[in-house]
């Protein structure tokens, strides 16, 4: 049984059973296309708050060559990347490096457990360093802003940090505790603050302006979360949900399975890969419990590399370290291939090109032919998903090298 607790502040509530209704299977009618998102950004991991890799451009045709290129320097694995109008973020496992749009070093600072998030309209990124604390860096030169605590345990990580309106979302779920005696990891918390304008901090850098805030705390370390517009939808096992910003359960649905990987569209469908019934399968499940697909997926694909990437015409593509393949809406099975090598990432236009990044290649994979290669970088595997921008540029990195494409030979 799923058991939520709110808590506002030191105050905790009671402990109450999420009230669910069982899953249902039904067809849906077909969506109509999704509009691009307005601010042409790419703010986190896995292009938005919705976790479904829609890139916030369209691709332009022909060849492309590399604009340039920039060494990260790093001794670790570049993560992600992150961009605004005018900041590229290269995420890492301990630590980000901040560059402008022709890769000059603007800035650079540490990284605790967890997500970071790109406010482009203040100009600040999210970033949690500690098990409790977030700091607000400007994009402007990575300088700090403010320090705000959030309510974590110190075994907790944070898989989502997003903003939604004038309100911060952190996701956290706890992890065993190793010592002597390890304690098992039991909770994940899903917490809120709300920000007053200007943002204003206490003169020892500690943010004051926070109105309201609160935190659901779920009794299952494996939660998974995404947000919609001002809905949170959080799957953990057995149990799917969507719940206010204000963190009020607003529906809630009931099934055997184990959640592995989510996204969300736009209208807050989640799409879902689970372990259920001895297999693993691909759900989307509407926010009223209607599951309207539901496709066992071949072993042979192995592991996804990211969520479900849902295209602009909500067909859905599963992108594995060696394998790709497109769902029709319906959930019918339109193709699947091979990758030309390892792949890392992935993302879909809006005018639903697949970019994928695989090995030494960037490549888009169409319906029907062979693979159009973009670019090719010789003697160096790419390590993240590409990103495109409004700018008609592409943003790759392996171990090395951040690079930026245009078109052009």
């Amino acid at each position: 049984m799923v058991v939520i607790e709110h808590q506002e502040g030191l105050y905790r509530g009671e402990k109450k059973p999420l009230a669910t209704v069982p899953l249902q299977d039904a067809p849906r009618t077909a969506p109509p296309r999704a509009a691009a998102a307005s601010a042409q950004v790419y703010p986190m991991h896995f292009a938005n708050p919705g976790l479904n890799s829609r890139l916030p451009a369209t691709l332009p045709q022909g060849p492309w060559r590399i604009r340039w290129q920039k060494p990260l320097g790093q001794h670790e694995s570049p993560l992600s990347i992150l961009r605004s109008a005018d900041r590229i973020v290269v995420r890492f496992a301990t630590s980000w490096l901040l560059f402008d749009n022709e890769g000059k070093a603007a800035g650079r600072g540490s990284v605790g457990p967890g997500a970071i998030y790109l406010d482009a309209s203040p100009g600040l990124l999210y970033v949690p360093v500690q098990a409790d604390i977030l700091e607000g860096r400007r994009l402007a030169d990575a300088s700090l802003m403010f320090q705000t605590s959030i309510s974590h345990g110190s075994t907790f990580v944070f898989p989502l940090i997003a903003r939604s309106g004038n309100r911060i979302v952190v996701v956290g779920t706890e992890i065993e505790r190793f010592s002597h005696t390890p304690r098992p990891a039991t909770e994940s918390t899903i917490e809120f603050k709300e920000f007053g304008k200007p943002f204003a901090v206490d003169e020892m850098g500690m943010l004051n302006s926070v109105t309201r805030g609160g935190t659901l705390r779920v009794n299952s370390p494996a939660l998974l979360a995404a947000v919609q517009g001002d809905a949170i939808r959080f799957a953990v096992p057995d149990a799917l949900a969507s719940i206010s910003t204000d963190l009020e359960v607003r529906s809630a649905c009931a099934a055997k399975f184990t959640p592995k990987l989510m996204s969300v569209d736009e209208a807050g469908s989640q799409y879902l890969i689970v372990e259920s019934g001895g297999r693993t399968s691909l759900w989307a499940v509407a926010p009223d419990c209607k599951r309207f697909i539901n496709l066992a997926l071949d072993p042979r694909y192995g592991s996804l590399v990211a969520p479900p990437v849902i295209g602009y015409d909500h067909r859905i593509y599963l992108v594995s370290s060696s394998y790709a393949l497109a769902v029709s809406p319906e959930g019918k099975v339109l193709w699947e291939r091979e990758t030309l090598a390892t792949a890392a990432g992935a993302g879909i236009s809006v005018d639903d090109k697949l970019l994928v990044s695989a090995g030494d290649t960037l490549a888009v994979l169409p319906d029907t032919g062979d693979p159009q290669i973009l670019a090719r970088f010789s003697g160096d595997r790419l390590l993240t998903y590409p990103v495109l921008t409004a700018h008609n540029q592409i943003l790759v990195a392996s171990k090395q090298n951040l690079y930026c494409l245009e078109p052009g030979r």
